[in-house]
């Protein structure tokens, strides 16, 4: 739909189901129909096979000239590991030694690249305006290009700011730029973020971690982009954010240096939680940014975070039962886990206790997501014994579905503290998970 238009995918799509109503059909019946809608201008299986039958997607690489008056577009395969691309290399000249195999080392895609260009500052407020912030239809100056072989060279007039490929994020690609890009987008977004969109502010940040993942980048890269998500109001671009600092919070949680990551963090999540508040409501996305500015927040040991979550703790804790206290208090639902882990990591064994309490009469209601929810939330204890305790709980059928074991495991491994006792444990009870579970 993105590269054929609203009009013409649904005019293809409705012809295809229509002719091969009550029959069989081909995936290439649909890329004939698409194309003749199309009046025959684009070859959608030709396009579509280069998706669909080889390995993986492209990375697109931009590179804009010197002047900045015009950019070359570079494909190759994305590995999301140097380990992969070797695996991969070595797979390929296997193949390559049989002749039958039409293989080679350089796939190419068919891919409709998308551009906008840094808008004129004169002209900035009604291009925000008609952007998809407002719903008004796309970014005014967006332009395609095909690339149907290895690359594409296009050239302007005039030179330009930033440029930024596959808008909106429709395409199925990676993208990255030179420094100097690079760096223009990064000062784009710390001055004034909403001149592009939700999606494209995601796409950035989420490119970056990811090619930084795979060493394509250093991690000084996507950082820099993530500085001004202290004034970011939507999901998707924190989300994309969120992913990508977990993944290295997670890496550096055992080093000296994840003092100043969360100091960071904390610097970053701050604001959007004072604005969120820790009220339910909102629409669905403000539900999903508040849950994990919170979760994010909380795993630094946020002092403004962890205040109003341990008091909703105390609160539930008061008697009652899993659902609610005795005075009829309950936990949003949005908020319960960070609830619980909270309570539990900062509560000691009477939390735990309690939480523990509560996830065996989840059990006996046949509560499945709040059992799922409790249960998890034990693994966030602070005391290596109480973990312990959790972890004996993963081969008690009593305690625990046999099904929901591995996760338990997995759970307290996540746990800083638990990290080296999940995997003692299984070490020890290597033998009856073998037994329970096969091969794992």
């Amino acid at each position: 739909e993105g590269f054929l238009g609203e009009k013409i995918f649904h005019k293809g799509l409705s012809a295809y189901l229509n002719t091969h109503a009550y029959g069989n059909a081909q995936t290439k019946d649909l890329w004939k129909a698409w194309s003749e809608a199309g009046d025959g201008k684009i070859d959608v299986e030709t396009i579509m096979n280069s998706w669909t039958k080889q390995e993986g997607f492209p990375l697109v690489t931009i590179t804009v000239n010197a002047n900045r008056t015009g950019y070359t577009a570079s494909q190759s395969r994305f590995f999301a590991s140097p380990s992969a691309k070797l695996t991969a290399a070595e797979k390929i000249k296997e193949l390559e030694k049989d002749p039958e195999n039409n293989i080679t080392g350089n796939p190419i895609w068919h891919i409709p690249l998308t551009i906008v260009t840094q808008p004129k500052r004169r002209g900035l407020a009604g291009w925000i305006k008609n952007s998809h912030i407002s719903g008004q239809g796309g970014y005014p100056d967006m332009e395609m290009v095909w690339m149907t072989g290895g690359g594409a060279l296009v050239e302007w007039e005039k030179p330009v700011g930033w440029v930024k490929a596959n808008v909106d994020q429709v395409g199925v690609y990676r993208v990255t730029y030179d420094d100097e890009t690079w760096g223009l987008l990064a000062a784009q977004l710390r001055k004034n973020h909403r001149v592009l969109t939700p999606t494209d502010r995601a796409g950035l940040i989420g490119d970056a971690f990811a090619l930084a993942r795979a060493s394509y980048v250093g991690l000084t890269l996507p950082l820099n982009l993530t500085r001004y998500l202290n004034k970011e109001r939507s999901y998707l671009p924190w989300s994309a954010a969120l992913k990508g600092l977990g993944t290295l919070g997670h890496l550096l949680r055992s080093r000296p240096a994840y003092g100043e990551f969360c100091k960071y963090l904390n610097a970053l999540v701050g604001p959007p939680i004072r604005r969120v508040g820790w009220r339910e409501g909102g629409s669905h996305l403000d539900r999903y940014l508040r849950t994990e500015l919170y979760n994010a927040a909380l795993e630094c040991d946020n002092d403004m975070a962890s205040i109003g979550v341990l008091r909703e703790f105390q609160r539930w804790s008061k008697g009652g039962s899993w659902k609610e206290n005795k005075r009829g208090f309950k936990v949003p639902p949005d908020h319960r886990y960070l609830v619980y882990a909270t309570g539990v990591r900062r509560g000691g064994e009477k939390a735990w206790q309690k939480v523990h309490t509560a996830h065996e009469a989840a059990v006996r209601d046949g509560k499945s997501s709040e059992e799922a929810k409790l249960r998890t939330a034990l693994a966030a204890a602070g005391e290596p014994w109480l973990l312990r305790r959790t972890l004996a709980m993963a081969l008690d059928e009593s305690e625990i579905r046999r099904q929901d074991s591995i996760g338990l495991i997995c759970a307290v491994a996540d746990n800083p503290i638990g990290e080296s006792l999940a995997w003692e444990f299984v070490q020890e009870n290597w033998k009856e998970l073998r037994k329970r579970y096969g091969s794992l």
